[in-house]
C-alpha cells in the first residue's frame, strides 16, 4: 500500500482527492497539511511514502523544502503538483530532489499512475521538463540562467515573487547582506543592469510562471 501525504494550500482539493482515493486499490491518502510547519511534523511521527508537494505552501522556501525531505527523509519520494509551473522552475525543483511534476490541470486518472510510478522508483517528467533538466547548470549561448547556482536561482524566485531582501532573507535563512550579494550576482551573470531588465529577461525565457 503506497502511504500518500498531500502537502496543499487548498482544502478544497484535499477533500477531492480524499473521496477520490478512497476506493482506490494499493494507494491511500496518509494525511493532509496545508503548510510546510505541519509537512516536517507529519514526516517525522508518520509513515509516508511519497509526498505530493505543492511548492506554494508558505513559510519556507520550496527548494529548501525539497533539498531537506531528500536529505532528511530518503526513503521519501516527492511528487511536485500545481497548476501551472515554468518548465525551467520544474527541472530547478527536480534537481533540489523532486522526483517528478503533475499539473492539477491533469486528471485523477493520470495523477494515479503517476503515484504509482513514482512508488516503484521511477520519476514523472513531462517532456518540456526534460529539456530544461537536461541542460541546467550547462553554459548554452543564449541561455545564461543556466549558470545560476542553486541558491541564486532560489533568490531569484523569491525575487521574482514580488519579496524583498528582508524577506527572501527570512525565508531563506541567510543574511540581508548576502540576499544583496546574490542579487548582485544574478543581474551580473544575466547581463541586466536592474530589476526591470531583470524581469524582462525572466519573462523572456519562462523561468518562472
Amino acid at each position: 500500500m503506497l502511504e500518500v501525504l498531500l502537502a496543499d494550500p487548498q482544502k478544497l482539493l484535499c477533500d477531492t482527492l480524499q473521496r477520490q482515493f478512497r476506493n482506490e486499490t494499493g494507494i491511500t491518502i496518509s494525511g493532509t497539511v496545508s503548510n510546510t510547519r505541519d509537512l516536517f511534523t507529519s514526516l517525522e511521527g508518520d509513515q509516508h511514502d511519497i509526498v505530493l508537494y505543492n511548492p506554494a505552501l508558505q513559510e519556507r522556501d520550496p527548494f529548501t523544502v525539497l533539498a531537506t525531505i531528500r536529505d532528511c527523509y530518503p526513503q521519501v519520494r516527492i511528487l511536485l503538483i500545481e497548476d501551472k509551473m515554468a518548465a525551467y522552475q520544474a527541472a530547478r525543483m527536480i534537481k533540489a530532489g523532486a522526483h517528478g511534476y503533475f499539473t492539477k490541470t491533469d486528471g485523477v486518472s493520470e495523477l494515479l499512475n503517476a503515484l504509482r510510478l513514482i512508488g516503484q522508483g521511477n520519476m514523472v517528467i513531462p517532456a518540456r521538463v526534460q529539456e530544461e533538466l537536461f541542460y541546467v547548470g550547462e553554459h548554452i549561448p543564449g541561455k545564461l540562467h543556466n549558470r545560476l547556482s542553486r541558491r541564486e536561482f532560489e533568490v531569484l524566485y523569491q525575487m521574482t515573487s514580488g519579496k524583498t531582501n528582508k524577506e527572501i532573507s527570512a525565508i531563506l535563512g541567510i543574511s540581508v547582506k548576502t540576499v544583496s550579494t546574490h542579487r548582485m550576482r544574478i543581474l551580473r551573470k544575466l547581463g541586466c543592469a536592474n530589476n526591470i531588465e531583470l524581469i524582462r529577461y525572466v519573462l523572456r525565457h519562462k523561468l518562472v510562471n
